[in-house]
């Protein structure tokens, strides 16, 4: 571009104006990318990766014909600590695992082949993760009954665990607002004792 009779560059990434034409070279370009905000290597420093999400099926019309395909979308990804203990936290409630589970040879041998950087907690930590998680259901779970429009069918279980000890389970079943059946445990509790009749 020309700007006051002299030849002026433009960055691509913050459209700004950069003196000196191309036919100067490139260091005038670099040292503006140094300085530029919009650069992304200037953004975010970490270092990032490219990965597939899950794909999606859909279905394309071919000489009238509906024919099934998949298609993935790539994404940036950079690890995070906190994202992937968050993670785990749910992979130990959702497996039923000990919070020990952490500590195990097999768990962090394959965590610091499969992630490097993640570093391990301790099985402390890990119950107070699963506290955390637990807190934040709990929350989400009171503004959605809040919001809710729908019926809310409670049903309670009672049974005796393999340590002689009865508990009770008081769950929620409800359909969402795109008709998708959901089973949420409301409160789970130690009784004295309890009957099949």
């Amino acid at each position: 571009m020309i700007k006051d009779g002299e030849v002026r560059s433009k960055c691509s990434y913050c459209n700004g104006d950069v003196c000196g034409s191309s036919k100067s070279g490139t260091t005038i370009m670099k040292n503006h990318l140094l300085r530029c905000k919009e650069y992304p290597p200037n953004i975010n420093k970490s270092q990032t990766f490219l990965k597939f999400l899950k794909s999606e099926q859909t279905h394309a019309s071919v000489d009238d014909d509906l024919v099934a395909e998949k298609r993935s979308k790539l994404e940036v990804w950079k690890f995070k600590q906190d994202e992937t203990r968050k993670a785990l936290a749910k992979m130990i409630i959702m497996d039923e695992l000990p919070f020990r589970f952490v500590e195990r040879e097999g768990f962090q041998y394959f965590m610091s082949v499969a992630q490097p950087n993640f570093i391990f907690p301790t099985c402390w930590t890990m119950a107070r993760d699963c506290y955390q998680a637990y807190l934040e259901e709990k929350k989400n779970i009171k503004s959605f009954f809040s919001k809710c429009s729908s019926r809310i069918s409670l049903t309670t279980n009672t049974w005796t665990s393999c340590q002689n000890l009865n508990y009770m389970c008081l769950t929620a079943h409800f359909i969402d607002h795109d008709w998708n059946l959901h089973k949420k445990i409301m409160n789970f509790c130690q009784i004295s004792g309890h009957s099949g009749r």
